[in-house]
């Protein structure tokens, strides 16, 4: 069985993505929890997955998963259909937090 694998997320650390998962890792996921760890502010995220080519050799693929969903104070999303977040190795699993976004993310 792997091991979970869990994220913290502030948005209110700066603009920019969290990688949840490196290209090039072998990981199979059953399902993501995402969990809004704030007690009064919507954490608004996008999901995606983005490749990593080598310099100069193609400009980066990049597929979204979720677009700015947002999930209340209180609130978790559970994503448990392994085929819709089922990728080739060849690309990373990412998070987009807005700024005023405190996440939980689990991933087994």
């Amino acid at each position: 069985m792997a091991a979970t694998r869990l994220h913290n997320i502030d948005g209110s650390t700066g603009p920019g993505s969290v990688e949840l998962i490196a290209p090039g890792e072998s990981v199979r996921i059953n399902s993501i929890l995402f969990t809004n760890s704030a007690s009064s502010a919507d954490a608004v995220f996008t999901l995606f997955i983005q490749d990593d080519p080598a310099s100069g050799t193609k400009a980066t693929s990049t597929f979204t998963i979720l677009s700015n969903i947002t999930i209340p104070p209180g609130a978790s999303l559970l994503l448990d259909n392994p085929s819709m977040i089922n990728f080739s190795e060849k690309f990373g699993l990412y998070c987009s937090p807005s700024a005023t976004t405190t996440l939980d993310v689990f991933i087994n």
